[in-house]
C-alpha cells in the first residue's frame, strides 16, 4: 500500500477487508509522510499490529523471511499467516538472474 501518507485512513476506511482472515499479508509504505495528515508512521504500525499482522523482511536470493521487532525503511512487509507465506515463497518459481537461479 503506498496512497502517500494516507494509508491510515485506507485501513481505517477498509476495516472489514484488513480484519478478514483471507488477507495473509500486504507491503505498507512508511516515510513519515503521514505527518502531513497528523499521525506518525508508528502510529500506522501500531494499528497494523493491533490487526494481527507481524512486520517481516525478505531475502529474496535466499527466500526466507525474518521477523522484525520494528518497522523496516520504507516498504515494510506485514505478514498475518507466516505459515501460509513461507509455504508461498518457498514453493514460488525459481527465476534466473545473470545465470544465478533463485
Amino acid at each position: 500500500m503506498d496512497v502517500e501518507g494516507y494509508e491510515k485512513f485506507v485501513i481505517e476506511g477498509g476495516l472489514s477487508v484488513f480484519k478478514n482472515e483471507n488477507l495473509k499479508a500486504m507491503i505498507v509504505e512508511l516515510n513519515n509522510a503521514s505527518e502531513k495528515y497528523g499521525y506518525k508512521s508508528a502510529d500506522l504500525h501500531n494499528l497494523i499490529l493491533e490487526l494481527g499482522f507481524t512486520p517481516y523482511s525478505y531475502n529474496p536470493f535466499k527466500r526466507n523471511l525474518k521477523q522484525l521487532d520494528s518497522p523496516g525503511n520504507y516498504n515494510t512487509i506485514y505478514i498475518r499467516d507466516i505459515n501460509f507465506v513461507s509455504d508461498r515463497v518457498q514453493n514460488a518459481w525459481k527465476v534466473k538472474i545473470l545465470n544465478n537461479i533463485y
